[in-house]
């Protein structure tokens, strides 16, 4: 079970410096009292494969991952607006 946990903190970890390099703009919220929850894109207006909670352009929302790599913010009104994409 160690050995899983810590490959999730890693592959966490990478995915969170990719993500960084595409919205260094936008800060992390901190929600449930979780230092970096992640959600599922269910509830979300755009289809991904994560969703973390993000303030982006003064506004809190989510950052979403697509399937293609595309990086996107959804606000909390579903307004959607294009970032970047991963490396």
């Amino acid at each position: 079970m160690r050995q899983v946990g810590d490959e999730y903190e890693s592959l966490l970890n990478d995915v969170l410096n990719a993500l960084f390099k595409v919205i260094p703009n936008c800060m992390a919220l901190n929600m449930d009292d979780s230092l970096m929850p992640i959600y599922a894109v269910s509830a979300l207006k755009t289809p991904g494969l994560l969703a973390f909670p993000y303030n982006c352009g003064g506004k809190p929302g989510y950052v979403v991952i697509k399937e293609d790599g595309q990086v996107v913010f959804e606000d909390m009104e579903g307004n959607v607006q294009e970032l970047g994409i991963l490396p």
